[in-house]
């Protein structure tokens, strides 16, 4: 199950029969629920030498926070990149027309949805990865992307992000929009070959997989 608890039918939480697995500990917090941990392909993503700018990568709605990074991004005067899809609900619309694209200007843009090659690099590139969700994230594969990518992530501590990202180590987690600014100064310290390598310890496919097939024959 990807998605919040609270979200599912309490019925089908319920019905027995069926295996209900979680993807983070933050989950199943107080379920009983078995846990396997969200993997990615690690070997899509590569390293590379880093440029001066800042990432935002997902979908654009008011949970995940792109006013803050915005905000941080032009307190701190740093080029921030925006990529992701705006959907055609009617919040997430107005979300980006009021609160997120008054905040663009020549140094903090818009590049719409990106995929393949093109992320992979936007990735690579990146001095990091800003994660300011308002919500308790199940998990996030855009910052094991990150992380696989040699670029620390800055997350807010909400949910599963602190299972994901190592505090001191693939990143910082932080709790408000001046913690995550103040964070920006710290952001050397973190080694891009550290955080590969935590990325093929922990975060691969194939480690997911062999979980999944260890649960399902014990």
């Amino acid at each position: 199950m990807h998605l919040p608890l609270a979200w599912y039918p309490q019925e089908a939480l319920l019905r027995s029969g069926v295996e209900k697995i979680c993807v983070s500990r933050a989950q199943a917090s107080a379920t009983g629920f078995p846990v396997v941990l969200n993997g990615i392909d690690v070997a899509r993503f590569h390293t590379a030498p880093k440029r001066d700018y800042l990432l935002w990568m997902g979908r654009i709605c008011p949970e995940k926070g792109v006013h803050i990074a915005l905000e941080v991004a032009r307190e701190r005067d740093l080029p921030l990149y925006i990529a992701g899809p705006v959907h055609p609900f009617e919040s997430h619309q107005e979300y980006f027309r009021d609160k997120v694209q008054p905040l663009f200007d020549s140094r903090r843009q818009y590049l719409g949805a990106v995929s393949g090659e093109h992320k992979n690099r936007l990735l690579a590139e990146a001095r990091c990865l800003l994660i300011p969700s308002l919500v308790a994230e199940t998990s996030s594969l855009v910052a094991m992307e990150a992380i696989s990518s040699g670029t620390p992530v800055i997350a807010y501590g909400n949910g599963a992000l602190p299972e994901v990202v190592d505090h001191g180590e693939t990143g910082f987690i932080v709790h408000s929009q001046g913690e995550m600014s103040s964070a920006l100064d710290r952001i050397g310290l973190i080694s891009p070959e550290i955080c590969r390598q935590t990325a093929e310890a922990r975060f691969d496919a194939s480690r997911m997989a062999q979980d999944y097939f260890n649960l399902y024959e014990g």
